[in-house]
């Protein structure tokens, strides 16, 4: 899969990043680089996988015309105080483009920087006031986990943990200029990461389907997405090695992200937050563990839409698509109770509280409010 995704006449649909996808495409760099401004450019790579597994050697060797500098180790859940950390080296560095290759938290310190630095080179006011102003820098996105889809996506999310508090860099500016799916890279992935980081991906593509937002085209990737992801997700976990299904996964992640670049997500991503925040629950575990009581919750307001999907997972019915979800968390090694991650009922409350973001929750097709949140959580305890 190779160029731009937006070249449909449907209005109602816009993704203008230009994709290049399939085993081995890491080796492209060259040809992606060529058509970028400048000669100096900033790598943000995640796990120490990276440089131990000669990737970031490969990145240097392939783009030997450019001086490249590298800012690694990004941390999971990256927190604004690492972000302008990055943002003050690269400054340091007069970069003139930026490289983001790893997990979703390394991308988005990626597009952090490529944000910020065309707009004063601080985080912390395009946080809190305004989007970027300015373009962002040209960024080129390689992904090693399949399950962001932040590759395709005009936003970043940064945490704060002193205040408690998640926060999303958005802008239409932010969109990468170049994407690049190598599946290959995503061979390394522990089963636990291939789970966490696929249910990510579901998460994604699920809150794309039944949001306020949809539109024909998020809703084909979405369905695509969800079809795919039930069915290669517990291969790549049970059959790490099998590069068949590291591409079906890689593939289905991106998938998921198209759709829910134009819709946002919706309240189980809302739910999440707070899940990670206070209880360290890993961010593609929190945002699955409420996809089936919301699958069953939207179908009040949506029944067509939602039996439309539990087939798609496999079920007859709503409620046998949501036994099918919870069947399919218990497969990759996920769980299915807030109580199996230590969330009781005084969690809960935590969670009724700090977790109705309007930017998220909002989006979901049917109305949410304390009390349903409340009897939706319960439902999971």
């Amino acid at each position: 899969m190779t160029g731009r995704v937006a070249e449909s006449v449907d209005p109602t649909f816009w993704n203008s990043v230009r994709l290049t996808f399939g085993a081995g495409s890491l080796e492209s760099l060259p040809q992606v680089f060529a058509e970028l401004p400048g000669r100096r450019a900033l790598v943000v790579a995640g796990r120490a996988a990276m440089r131990e597994q000669g990737v970031l050697n490969r990145i240097q060797r392939l783009l030997d015309g450019w001086t490249l500098s590298f800012y690694e180790g990004v941390e999971p859940n990256p927190t604004v105080r690492q972000a302008q950390e990055a943002a003050d080296f690269a400054r340091g560095q007069g970069v003139e483009a930026v490289l983001g290759i790893g997990g979703g938290s390394a991308l988005d310190v990626a597009k952090t920087v490529a944000a910020a630095l065309p707009n004063g080179g601080e985080v912390a006011p395009l946080l809190a006031e305004h989007p970027p102003l300015a373009p962002s820098l040209p960024a080129v996105l390689v992904p090693a986990t399949a399950g962001t889809g932040s590759e395709v996506t005009r936003w970043a999310t940064l945490w704060d943990r002193d205040a408690r508090k998640k926060h999303s860099l958005e802008g239409a500016g932010m969109y990468p200029a170049h994407a690049v799916l190598d599946p290959l890279l995503t061979l390394t992935q522990s089963p636990q990461l291939t789970a966490v980081a696929g249910m990510d991906a579901l998460s994604h593509a699920m809150e794309a389907y039944w949001n306020r937002n949809a539109n024909p085209r998020s809703d084909a990737y979405a369905l695509e997405a969800v079809r795919a992801i039930v069915e290669t997700l517990p291969r790549a976990v049970e059959e790490p090695d099998n590069p068949a299904h590291r591409e079906g996964m890689l593939r289905a992640s991106l998938q998921a992200g198209l759709a829910f670049s134009n819709t946002k997500t919706a309240a189980a991503h809302s739910l999440s937050y707070p899940m990670t925040l206070y209880y360290g629950v890993a961010h593609g575990q929190a945002t699955s563990i409420t996809l089936p009581a919301l699958l069953c919750f939207n179908a009040e307001a949506s029944p067509a839409r939602m039996a439309d999907l539990a087939r798609a997972v496999g079920g007859e019915s709503v409620t046998d698509g949501a036994e099918r979800l919870r069947g399919l968390l218990r497969r990759v090694g996920l769980k299915t109770s807030l109580r199996e991650l230590g969330i009781d009922a005084d969690g809960i409350e935590v969670c009724v509280r700090e977790g109705y973001t309007p930017d998220r929750a909002g989006n979901n097709l049917r109305a949410l409010n304390a009390e349903s949140l409340r009897a939706l959580l319960r439902s999971v305890a």
